[in-house]
């Protein structure tokens, strides 16, 4: 009898240890210069720079932490100086169709690593800040 109840109670613990509500480790943190991965402290410079093309409302109700915003009017107007040339631009709107249109804008002004990362649900593994 000593045996089936220590033998349930052993499965009981074992059982209720499998649903623990604990959280774990972060797959991907992003921020304005180091990515981390998945928990480690193992941190690389980012070669990447995302860029906001969509309007000050639009920005203001949320964006990607670490990016930098010039509305698609600022990029056709070439106010483009705070952009890095030496870094990849993921550019990115609400739909992806403002960020095509940056994008050709910026290669004509000389721009020559850009990703069209789409729309904001396009993008995963990113921090959104308001």
């Amino acid at each position: 009898m000593k045996k089936i109840i220590l033998i349930s109670l052993l499965f009981m613990t074992i059982l209720s240890s499998c649903g623990t509500n604990n959280p774990t480790n972060n797959t991907s943190v992003s921020t304005n210069n180091t990515e981390t991965s998945t928990g480690t402290q193992n941190s690389v410079e980012q070669n990447y720079l995302y860029v906001d093309v969509r309007t000050d409302e639009e920005w203001a109700e949320g964006h990607i932490d670490g990016a930098v915003h010039l509305t698609l009017a600022d990029v056709e107007a070439g106010k483009t100086e705070i952009l890095p040339k030496d870094k990849e631009l993921r550019v990115y709107c609400r739909s992806g169709r403002r960020s095509a249109q940056a994008i050709e804008a910026l290669k004509k002004q000389g721009f020559t690593n850009l990703v069209n990362a789409g729309g904001m649900k396009d993008i995963k593994d990113v921090t959104i800040v308001k």
